[in-house]
């Protein structure tokens, strides 16, 4: 391993280059042999992996990394990536294996890509005073902060963080700035907590696996064995305030911010529970059953029954709302849900009543609650009650707006609800972007009604939003927005100089697919000392402000 003073040195020594002008001032520093030695090491990861047809990917990671102690934790993070797969369980990859090797600085600074690379490093290098490097002690361990895309390097000295994860002047992530508490990974890959306001380990680094969803009160941990489902393994939950463990056999990733989570039998049984921090106690929320869902949509989770084996679905306070009686279930969406029967669709309410029968061959709703249905070959629109556009038409599309792009043979037409608005026409190779050239018009006569309309009903003209671009099509990025009720808001009270409002978008980039734009909108706020931070927030939860009535 890397001598742990040599490699603070190291990082002391490099920072001091973040000012070379390019890569070749860079190589002409390093190789006047004044900074460091030629024969100092530094570490790639040559990694493989195995693809779902058989053939072998071979790369070597992007980074170029400073110790072997930093190589083995990059290498155990490689080891363990994981995917979503599937309707709601976390699964593991196909494996990924990765070698550690070493590489010299002469190797470094004879290869382009190498420098390049390394100049990419140092610009995240945390730096290193002489004192500092002095104080190491020879038992000292190297933690790792992880802030998005920044990488901070700790000093550990028993249970004490020696430095700060930040140093003076640069900005605090926003979860220590509202609870003082990080995730932390040593050299073998595993994660403890630290308490970043104290500089003190806060829980130690024994963990696989460490996810919180309200850092104020618990965090949920996990050591978890060789199954590829992680959803289903028991984990610690502790009181991040007392250190307290609330549970051993909570399921992993299953706790909310409102301090609901998933417990487990001895028998293998589940139910849905709250933890009260208040008196320091656990409330079951629902009876045991032989599975619960580790989600819910509209506050909708489906649980099976231990003994029929069949389906039915709990609210938020684990009230059983629909008897366990389906042999099938799903999420719902816009207040239903699409199940199967003997190879039939079937749509059912939130109260269990079924509002499509088991007639249809496939099932597709709509965000204004309309549903695409297919019998056979044809396709049609089912709403209310009723079928508004019969099932005879080769093609429709539209299951994100209330608009529906319906074809017969190979022409096209655009219906609002059950009226034909753009009529039956032959296009060229791109029918849908003609039509939506068409329907312009039609959508400016929307714009005006927009803070007369529910945000919900006003969102559901137009097709998905993704982008920015899109947003702006709709004329409410950057728009003003009523915060009402909402939890995830009072997590952020302390910091927020104004949470009842926001704007929609953000402040950085960020890929729009990061937000579930059918349930949430990207919304920035305000924060007290001058900042701002952007959060997804439940557009039930959002009402559009009318800058024209507030000047006028």
């Amino acid at each position: 391993m890397t001598n742990f003073k040599h490699y603070l040195q190291t990082c002391t020594a490099l920072r001091s280059l973040q000012q070379c002008e390019n890569n070749s001032a860079l190589r002409e520093s390093l190789l006047s042999g004044n900074i460091l030695s030629l024969d100092t090491f530094f570490y790639l990861l040559h990694c493989s992996q195995r693809e779902e047809d058989g053939t072998l990917r071979e790369w070597t990671a992007r980074s170029l990394l400073l110790s072997a102690e930093e190589a083995t934790v990059w290498k155990h993070d490689y080891e363990s990536s994981l995917r979503r797969t599937k309707r709601w369980s976390m699964q593991l990859k196909a494996p990924i294996e990765a070698r550690i090797a070493p590489i010299t600085l002469e190797e470094v600074l004879s290869d382009e890509e190498m420098i390049e690379r390394l100049s990419e490093r140092i610009e995240h290098i945390t730096p290193y005073s002489v004192t500092e490097c002095e104080e190491a002690r020879e038992g000292d361990e190297i933690v790792w902060f992880i802030d998005g895309l920044e990488t901070y390097h700790l000093i550990r000295q028993g249970d004490e963080i020696l430095y700060p994860a930040c140093k003076e002047g640069e900005r605090l992530p926003i979860e220590f700035s509202i609870h003082h508490y990080g995730i932390i990974q040593n050299t073998q890959g595993k994660y403890g907590i630290i308490d970043f306001k104290g500089r003190r380990v806060h829980v130690e680094c024994m963990y696989e696996r460490i996810i919180w969803e309200h850092p104020l009160v618990q965090c949920a941990l996990m050591i978890p064995d060789s199954r590829e489902s992680l959803i289903d393994i028991p984990a610690v939950l502790i009181d991040l305030n007392s250190l307290n463990v609330i549970s051993t056999t909570a399921l992993f990733d299953t706790l909310d911010y409102k301090n609901r989570f998933i417990d487990q039998s001895e028998e293998g049984r589940f139910h849905l529970c709250r933890f009260d921090p208040q008196n320091n106690q656990i409330i079951p929320l629902s009876r045991w059953y032989g599975e619960i869902m580790c989600d819910g949509h509209e506050g909708m989770r489906a649980v099976r029954d231990a003994q029929s084996g069949l389906y039915g679905y709990v609210d938020d306070a684990g009230g059983e709302v629909i008897a366990c009686r389906f042999a099938d279930w799903s999420f719902f969406n816009y207040g239903h849900a699409i199940l199967e029967e003997d190879g039939k669709a079937f749509v059912i309410d939130k109260t269990g009543e079924i509002v499509i029968p088991a007639v249809y061959d496939e099932i597709i709703l709509n965000k204004t609650g309309s549903f695409i249905v297919r019998d056979g070959t044809k396709w049609g629109v089912f709403h209310d009650g009723e079928l508004i556009i019969p099932t005879r038409y080769d093609e429709i599309l539209g299951e994100e707006s209330r608009f529906f792009y319906v074809r017969e043979d190979n022409r096209w037409a655009v219906f609002d609800g059950g009226s034909v608005i753009v009529d039956f026409d032959t296009y060229g190779d791109d029918p849908y972007s003609d039509l939506l050239r068409k329907l312009y018009g039609y959508y400016e006569s929307f714009h005006d009604k927009r803070f007369s309309m529910s945000l919900r009903e006003y969102l559901a003209l137009f097709p998905p939003l993704h982008s920015q671009k899109d947003f702006m099509f709709a004329r409410i990025w950057g728009a003003r927005v009523q915060v009402r009720a909402c939890e995830i808001i009072e997590r952020y009270q302390e910091v927020l100089s104004d949470p009842t409002q926001g704007t929609i978008g953000w402040y950085y980039p960020v890929s729009g697919d990061i937000f579930d734009f059918e349930v949430e909108l990207p919304v920035v706020f305000e924060k007290i000392d001058g900042g701002s931070v952007s959060l997804g927030i439940n557009y039930e939860d959002l009402e559009l402000i009318d800058h024209t009535r507030e000047t006028g």
